[in-house]
This record gives structure tokens, sequence and C-alpha cells, in this order.
């Protein structure tokens, strides 16, 4: 995730993100750096005192939002870039989609939106197996679907991730083969075929 988002060019001030559905600020409390700020929103107000909690313990940067992400509480372009982790695969595309729009007005033209998805392909059909059975409650992202959710934007890379059985494989390969796989599982063919994807999206004019 670090390397999709951008960061302030020396000398300028840094870039700042939006981290919606921030939780406990596990993701956003790491991504804070000189060159990068993040807003950390979500609607539960107990898990944001934990991340103003981690955040002063650690010494971030991060400032904390409670809100909804149906109705951002920003102004439009206001950030240089977005991301929603663990967060849209959790509704239907009737619901995702003002989620989504929501993303593209409050990110400026230029600006980044990294979005993830529970990839519908995942393991060729494992993921419909297990829905059908119970076991999988999470939406599901078909190919071309992301075009239709964020129409304002143009798809710049999409990275997979965990091939099926790949968590159990890796401790087994040892590190050199491990990062080989993971390398392939991220800039192959294979990644429609993982667990997850992220796109990384570039807000049109």
């Amino acid at each position: 995730l670090d390397g999709m988002l951008p960061v302030g060019a020396p000398g300028l001030p840094p870039a700042r993100l939006l981290d919606v559905g921030c939780g406990t600020g596990r993701l956003a409390i790491p991504l804070c750096t000189p060159h990068r700020t993040i807003v950390g929103l979500d609607r539960g107000e107990a898990m944001l005192r934990q991340a103003v909690g981690k955040g002063l313990v650690l010494g971030t940067r991060g400032s904390w939002v409670r809100g909804s992400a149906e109705q951002l509480p920003f102004a439009r372009a206001t950030f240089d870039g977005a991301y929603a982790v663990r967060f849209l695969n959790l509704f239907s595309e009737d619901e995702v989609r003002p989620l989504c729009a929501e993303l593209e007005r409050v990110v400026r033209p230029g600006g980044v939106i990294v979005a993830h998805f529970s990839n519908a392909l995942y393991g060729l059909g494992v993921s419909l197996v297990r829905r059908r059975t119970g076991g999988y409650r999470k939406e599901l992202l078909w190919p071309g679907r992301i075009a239709r959710l964020f129409p304002a934007c143009r798809v710049e890379r999409s990275i997979g991730t965990h091939l099926p059985f790949q968590s159990q494989l890796l401790p087994l390969l040892g590190p050199i083969w491990s990062r080989r796989l993971s390398t392939v599982t991220t800039r192959s063919a294979l990644r429609y075929l993982t667990h997850t994807r992220f796109f990384r999206l570039v807000r049109g004019v």
C-alpha cells in the first residue's frame, strides 16, 4: 500500500491523504511520514479513540474525524489521495457506488485513489464456491466493474495478493523463493486469481 500512495515532493508541503474506514489507525499511523499526512475517518467512536491514543504514543501527525463514508465531511478536491482497505468489499455494488463517488469528489484532479476489493476470480472460482457454501461473506469484484465504480478515474496499476494456500507455502519456500512468488503474484496475470486486489486509480480533470 505504501508504494501506491503519493508523497510530497522535497521542499513542498506533505501530501494529504484520507483513510476511509480507518478503524484504530492500523494503516494510517505507519503511513504518516514527514512527506505525508493522513486524515483518518471512521464511524466508530471507540476505534477512533484508540487511533488517537496510538498516534499520541507514536508521535504521528495524523488527525482523526468521525463521519460517514456515504457523505464525507470534506470539500471537493481536499486531498491529494485517498484509500479504502478492507472496507469497500463489505458492500454490494449498489451500496458501494455512492462511497466511490465520494472518494472521487474529495480527491483533487491528478490525485490518487487506492481501492481494495475481494476478487471474484479468486483461485479460478474458489471465492464463488465459498460464497455458495456460506464460507465467504464479502462482496466480489468482477473484471471491468472498477471502471463503472470510478468513472472519473483511470486505472494506473492493479496488484493482486494471496493466491490459494500462499500463506501456507511461503514459510516452506524460504525468503528468496517467497519474494519471487510474491513478485509473480503481484505483477503477472496471476493477480487476477488472487484473494484480493488493490487498484491505483488516478483522478481525471
